[in-house]
């Protein structure tokens, strides 16, 4: 198998694994995510650390997710490929 035809193969699989865990904690990061911005946007005047803390943990949920569509994308290329090339 050339190096490219396991590159191919390989971003397929971890598209898949990507999709797969993205489909089952989507839900929970998304109920993270609005939880985090109803506190940021709730806190009080002098909670400016409150405020800061919930937006670095509202930036990790959106990186989490960005990450998982990162690999869903290389899979959606990856079928692309295989399916260009039969």
């Amino acid at each position: 198998m050339a190096m490219n035809e396991a590159k191919i193969h390989r971003d397929l699989e971890r598209g898949h694994q990507a999709s797969v865990g993205l489909e089952q904690v989507q839900e929970r990061l998304d109920a993270i995510a609005n939880s985090l911005h109803i506190k940021w946007e709730e806190s009080k005047a002098e909670d400016a650390e409150g405020r800061e803390q919930a937006w670095r943990m509202l930036k990790a949920t959106r990186e989490l997710k960005r990450s998982f569509m990162q690999d869903i994308n290389a899979g959606r290329l990856a079928q692309a490929e295989i399916e260009k090339n039969g």
